[in-house]
């Protein structure tokens, strides 16, 4: 008997992203009662990494243009997806959503997969014009709510962001790391060494500030830095000879990331006090935590809850450069005790903050659509 056939889409997102392709594609390839096509601008090699975890990719154009991006990518989205001949499709994209809507009066069964709290990420667009962000934010975000009561499904990367749709019709699916990533035998304290970050490096995530920090140590450690950086003027500023601390990886794939966060006594999530950051539970803070990596983050309230019940790091205003430098210092002086806390956050991860709970979510939910 043929699978059943579900199909991913996104012009937003490339490769094999995290949340899209190694969690929600691969959970459902592996689980046996579905085909899956993921559309997306991808790489040929990737296309043959997907094909051996049972995904389907297929290539669309990588535009970087946002209007050209808007208006083409879509068209090519529609056209591969009608030819997947599948009776669900599951969009990751805002941008998508009128092709959601198109799928859906079509007889589709769709879902959209809000990552972000659209309404207050568009306040955060460095790219438009302050004076319109507010009222962009409030008529693209009734769009999204009319074109969501439409469809079959909100899946929500967190709580908060679901509370912007109707509860029957949502599912929140956390970002919590796979099994397969969890470090088994973390390191002893006198094998980690140094501190990091790791993942997309922009303005609003922090690093200037981390970098400030190091400064104001006498005797500074190694600040290893792994990802790509978003501007030429940021790179330009962390890269400056009164950062020679710093060891720059560029970017990296998983396994090295993992071996980086797992050799370090901590990792940075110390993310700007930005409307959409307050209440997003970031990739990085559960990755840091199942790599047994202690953990310096921005005092936000949720994210303070988490990592104190975890007892998994140290929370700080993360546009203080003095307080990032006093917990980088204790940690440096108790290497020990950031060992305890990496064990700690990855007791936690084992037992409530992983992706096997939330696989089984999803797969319920395909089954009743």
């Amino acid at each position: 008997m043929s699978l059943k056939s579900i199909c991913h889409l996104s012009t937003v997102h490339t490769g094999l992203d995290v949340r899209i392709f190694h969690k929600e594609c691969v959970s459902i390839a592996q689980s046996g009662q579905y085909s899956v096509n993921l559309i997306i601008s991808a790489s040929k090699a990737e296309v043959a990494k997907a094909k051996s975890f049972g995904v389907r990719v297929i290539r669309i154009p990588a535009i970087k243009n946002r209007l050209a991006r808007f208006v083409v990518l879509p068209i090519f989205c529609l056209l591969h997806s009608l030819r997947t001949g599948s009776r669900i499709f599951h969009v990751h994209d805002p941008e998508l959503l009128p092709l959601a809507l198109l799928l859906s009066l079509i007889g589709k069964s769709v879902v959209y997969d809000a990552h972000e709290d659209l309404r207050l990420d568009i306040l955060d667009k460095y790219w438009i014009a302050p004076v319109f962000r507010k009222p962009l934010s409030l008529l693209i975000g009734c769009f999204e709510n009319f074109a969501a009561s439409r469809i079959s499904h909100v899946v929500c990367a967190t709580k908060s962001i679901s509370l912007n749709f109707s509860k029957s019709r949502t599912l929140v699916l956390n970002n919590y790391p796979l099994p397969s990533e969890y470090i088994l035998n973390p390191l002893r304290s006198n094998e980690k060494h140094g501190f990091c970050f790791v993942g997309g490096i922009t303005p609003i995530r922090g690093v200037q500030n981390v970098c400030l920090a190091f400064q104001l140590l006498e005797h500074p450690p190694l600040f290893k830095l792994a990802g790509s950086i978003s501007t030429p003027e940021l790179e330009q500023n962390l890269l400056s000879s009164s950062n020679s601390f710093l060891d720059y990886f560029g970017f990296v794939e998983r396994k090295q990331a993992y071996e980086i966060m797992y050799s370090s006594l901590a990792g940075f999530v110390l993310y700007d006090n930005l409307p959409n950051h307050t209440n997003a539970m970031p990739n990085k803070l559960f990755e840091y935590m199942s790599a047994g990596t202690a953990i310096i983050a921005s005092d936000f309230p949720l994210w303070k809850d988490i990592i104190a019940n975890a007892n998994c790091g140290i929370c700080v205003n993360p546009h203080d450069p003095q307080q990032i430098s006093d917990a980088i210092a204790f940690l440096q002086n108790n290497p020990q005790r950031a060992v305890e806390m990496g064990k700690n956050g990855r007791s936690a991860v084992a037992s409530s903050y992983n992706w096997s709970s939330e696989e089984r979510k999803l797969i319920s939910l395909y089954s009743q659509l």
